[in-house]
């Protein structure tokens, strides 16, 4: 099983996927090249920008954990709002070869205990057709709040899904 080390923000939690040198930590701007990566692999032609990528990690608030082992495997970026107690899910990439295996269960249990710190409620945007991702935050709790239409640039739909925390 992968060990993956908290990294972060102080824990005494750890996460095991595998055994093979995995770990989580925060991602830094140096690691964009590598994100932009698994982005275009996760994603194809919707995926996110480098310019759009790196004003994100800036903003004040956004946090980034990825999954690494040899490679960026994983990554998800989330934003923390304190006055609405709310965390929102910006981005999670899994590599194609590696779903289904758990790692976008883990990065979204690691993003509720850093949330529950802060926040009430877990929110994300995901688009309707990309049933894989739509199942596994079903499976984990969230639910459709709303259909937003013509919410993604290139006029794709999105379900506004969200869990709230106890």
């Amino acid at each position: 099983m992968y060990s993956i080390i908290s990294v972060g923000r102080q824990t005494d939690k750890a996460w095991v996927i595998d055994d093979d040198g995995v770990r989580v930590r925060k991602a830094g701007l140096s690691d964009l090249p590598d994100l932009i990566l698994l982005e275009g692999e996760a994603f194809g032609a919707r995926r996110w920008e480098q310019a759009f990528m790196r004003e994100m990690m800036c903003r004040e608030g956004v946090q980034t954990l990825l999954v690494e082992g040899g490679a960026v495997l994983a990554y998800v970026m989330f934003s923390v709002s304190r006055p609405f107690e709310t965390v929102e899910v910006l981005s999670l990439a899994v590599s194609p070869s590696l779903r289904r295996r758990g790692l976008a269960k883990d990065l979204m249990a690691r993003v509720e205990s850093l949330a529950a710190e802060e926040a009430r409620t877990v929110a994300l945007c995901v688009r309707p057709d990309n049933d894989g991702a739509v199942n596994l935050y079903v499976s984990l709790g969230y639910k459709v709040l709303a259909l937003c239409p013509g919410y993604y640039e290139d006029g794709g739909d999105a379900y506004m899904m969200v869990k709230h925390l106890e």
